[in-house]
Parts: C-alpha cells; structure tokens; sequence
C-alpha cells in the first residue's frame, strides 16, 4: 500500500501498511470456532482447525474458542438475499453483455426466475437448507423498504461481530469446510461456502492457509446432521476419491488490521 494507490483511490482510508504490527513477536489472543452451524466441515476441516489452534499455541499465543455470534443460517441467507434482491440477478446477467451465462450457473439462474406460486410449493417439497436459500429471493426482486432492511441486517450482523471480537486480535475458522469438489459440481454445493463469506459480508480482512490433507481414514462425511441433498454430494462425490487434497483454514482480523490477519497466517505457516 503506497501513497500513490492512495491518491489514486480516494475512497480509501490512508492507512498505509504497518510493518512493525506485521513483524510484531508480542504475542497474539486469537478466537477460533469449528462451525458454523449451517455446513458441517468434514473431519479433515476440523482437524485442520485443531492443528492451527495447536500450533499457534505452540508459537506462544493465547487461543479460545468462542460461540459465533450469528450462525451461518442468518449470515449465507443474508448474502444470498442481497445478491438476489433486484430479480433474476439482473446486474449479473447484463454485465456478461450477450455472453451466455455457464452451465454451473444454471440451477442458479432456474431459483432466480421461479414465479412467487411455484417457490411457495417447491420451498415445501425441497429440504430445509435448500428452502432456506430459496426463499430469500423472489423473481421480480424485493422491494426498497425490503432492501434496507436486509441492509439493516448487515449493520447488525457487523455490529455482532464487532461485539464478539473485542480483545482479540484474530480468528480462525474452517476455510471450504470440505476438500475441493470434482470440476463441474461447485455449482450443486454452494452452501458450503458459507465460511468464506464471513469477511465478504464483514468487509473485513480474510485469508486462507493450507495446514494439512485428507487421510485415507477421513474420506467419508458421516458427522453432518442434515440429511439432505448438500450432504448427499458431498458424501457421494467430494469426499470418496479426495486423499491428499489440501485443507486450509481462514484467518480474519477486524476491519483495516490486514497486518494482523498476515501475520497470524505466517504464525500458522512457520508452526
């Protein structure tokens, strides 16, 4: 971060990067949590957890787990919401200017386009996680009082997180709960993103660090307490095969403290 991204940017706070904080050997008080209450990780995810936990622990640092203060029901719901609240993702559509829209995106594109009667029964006949989704949209969009106040909701889930993080300096959570789907099925799993979106959602700083790989013990999803299709795929297509996939965890730091959340990933690395 240089002056001259500053004075190009105009927008941005003038914060330039902090080496002392990144350099810093003080030690750190980190919180870390396994879920998210929506997707369940695989067990090579939650030991990939323990693993950072432990090795931050080792490098001197205080860790705790914490309760997240807003489960991933509210926080993934919240984001499909907002990214689906003009209609049939129509700034999405007209931004790819004629293109034809990839075949991962087609189930994507068929929710958006579901008239108010067929959502209704469909959000009935589907099951709980994949309603939940459905129902945060509709295909003409929602209205302006509707949009402020799922505005309102990200203020609020801020303001939580804000709560939650006072006197900590990081946290650590599961990255993709689950190893790297089959080329072509990311678009049939997509709630198991939810964990990445925290910092998209928080407009915090967020990355990722690879910490171990799955075992051949470990290439089965038998600890999810959903029964539905999101744990059939992956049961049945991500895990048997994924031996020797690599597993990350995220780090987060709160807003603006970008060297905290490098450093906190280099502690992770070098342990």
């Amino acid at each position: 971060l240089t002056d001259e991204l500053f004075d190009q940017e105009r927008n941005l706070p003038r914060m330039p990067f902090n080496t002392a904080v990144y350099q810093d050997q003080k030690p750190y008080k980190i919180a870390y949590f396994k879920t998210d209450g929506w997707f369940e990780p695989c067990v090579t995810s939650l030991r990939a957890v323990d693993e950072a936990v432990a090795g931050l622990r080792k490098q001197g640092h205080a860790v705790e787990e914490i309760a997240i203060p807003l489960d991933g029901w509210f926080s993934y719901g919240l984001l499909v919401a907002i990214n689906v609240a003009e209609g049939k993702f129509r700034s999405f559509a007209e931004g790819l200017e004629g293109e034809p829209i990839m075949p991962h995106y087609d189930a994507l594109m068929l929710s958006l386009t579901i008239p108010e009667w067929l959502r209704f029964i469909v959000c009935r006949v589907i099951d709980a996680r994949r309603s939940h989704l459905l129902s945060q949209g509709k295909a003409n969009g929602c209205s302006v009082f509707e949009l402020w106040k799922k505005l309102a909701d990200i203020k609020f889930l801020k303001n939580k997180w804000s709560d939650t993080m006072q006197g900590y300096d990081a946290v650590v959570m599961p990255a993709v709960p689950i190893p790297a789907p089959p080329h072509g099925l990311s678009g049939e799993i997509t709630g198991a993103y939810s964990y990445m979106f925290n910092a998209n959602m928080l407009d915090w700083p967020c990355g990722s660090v690879p910490v171990t790989q799955v075992r051949k013990d470990e290439t089965h999803y038998n600890n999810c307490p959903h029964n539905d299709e999101y744990t059939r795929q992956v049961r049945e297509k991500v895990m048997p095969g994924s031996e020797g996939m690599p597993m990350s965890v995220n780090v987060m730091a709160c807003a603006f403290e970008d060297e905290k959340c490098l450093h906190v990933m280099k502690e992770i690395e070098s342990a």
